[in-house]
């Protein structure tokens, strides 16, 4: 935790955008329970992903600027803070769909649930989307494609200028080459790669000392989440990635809490947010089918009770998650294995070990 420092406030954002995309995904099933709901009422909600494709740019540089990390350990601890977790709820949904797969709607073939524990993007055989068992894993494909080339940028002096044309190639492929993958990763992720190098510029700024007032700050704020919650048409990157951004920069530069409490009622939720991202649509079929199999049908329950109640059981289920698995994981598997690892690397190369665990509980926007 980062008490005094303004990375706390990150924690906050990170749990509200999450909550976000929570709501965002409830809407579509409280039209089953309320006729009257328009859900396009919510249908901002979707922007949590943008903010946290922001939030994923700008820790990249924060855990990894100034400090002796290699390509090969900057990997390792992604990987371990992304994937076990999501390999645990990527087979719950799989049993689900095999099981009782009115429960919970998803492509059951081998090779697409290998594809989708591996973070390889697929098209489901439903519908032809780019979407992996867990739905919301499509966001951790990109992330995981950003992190391959964060850490290729390593190698290069001028990092972040590699980073950008890295990004820009990859964009533009997917308007050279007829590939589905290479389409993936460049006309459907430019806006989202564009998000991460808001985050990218963002984190030089901060680490600069670049002094914002805290008044420009909460004007950011404030515009960043009125420009969201207008739902302008337009490119992405520009209606929703630069109104993320705003939104980033102004929570970064409010003044973070003074009172510890607080400060660890932040970080707590942050922590849980990741858990939170990964298992909500899980916890939304469940919700929905077992209301539907006690009769419950339109105009049963209000949309915004339906809605709050989803967001809270998703919640409370996220945090028993936390809690209970990726924490302990966490504190007993992954960052002893990491210590020995890289202990042993450092001393066999002379490079000093880097503490970047020391910053994990900020270092995944749900999606990471």
């Amino acid at each position: 935790m980062q008490h005094g420092n303004r990375l706390v406030n990150l924690q906050l954002l990170r749990i509200f955008a999450a909550v976000a995309v929570v709501a965002f995904h409830a809407r579509l099933h409280a039209v089953v329970f309320d006729k009257s709901f328009i859900p396009g009422s919510l249908g901002w909600g979707y922007s949590g992903v943008d903010v946290f494709f922001v939030i994923s740019g700008f820790i990249m540089v924060y855990i990894t600027a100034g400090r002796p990390i290699g390509p090969d350990e900057f990997i390792a601890r992604r990987f371990f803070r992304v994937w076990p977790l999501y390999l645990v709820l990527t087979l719950v949904a799989a049993a689900i769909v095999l099981f009782v797969p009115a429960y919970y709607k998803g492509d059951d073939r081998p090779l697409y649930i290998l594809q989708s524990l591996l973070f390889i993007p697929a098209r489901r055989d439903f519908d032809g989307q780019f979407y992996p068992l867990l739905n919301v894993g499509w966001t951790l494909n990109l992330e995981v494609a950003f992190y391959a080339l964060f850490a290729v940028s390593l190698f290069f002096k001028r990092q972040i200028l590699a980073l950008f044309v890295m990004v820009g190639a990859l964009i533009g492929s997917g308007y050279v080459f007829k590939s589905d993958l290479l389409y993936f990763y460049g006309q459907f992720a430019r806006g989202p790669f564009v998000e991460f190098l808001f985050g990218v510029a963002l984190a030089h700024m901060y680490r600069a000392n670049v002094r914002i007032p805290t008044s420009v700050a909460v004007a950011s704020l404030v515009g960043g989440i009125a420009m969201i919650m207008a739902q302008m048409p337009g490119a992405r990157p520009i209606v929703v990635g630069l109104p993320a951004f705003m939104v980033v920069l102004g929570v970064l530069y409010i003044p973070a809490p003074k009172s510890l409490r607080l400060a660890e009622c932040f970080d707590f939720l942050g922590r849980s947010s990741y858990a939170l991202y990964l298992s909500h649509f899980i916890v939304l079929s469940v919700f929905r089918r077992t209301l539907l199999n006690e009769h419950l049908g339109p105009n049963s329950i209000p949309a915004f009770v339906y809605i709050g109640s989803a967001v809270a059981l998703s919640l409370a289920i996220a945090v028993a998650i936390y809690v209970l698995l990726e924490r302990p994981f966490d504190l007993r598997v992954s960052q002893p294995f990491l210590k020995k690892i890289f202990r042993r690397e450092a001393s066999r190369t002379g490079r000093t070990a880097t503490s970047v665990g020391l910053d994990r509980n900020v270092a995944s926007a749900p999606h990471q």
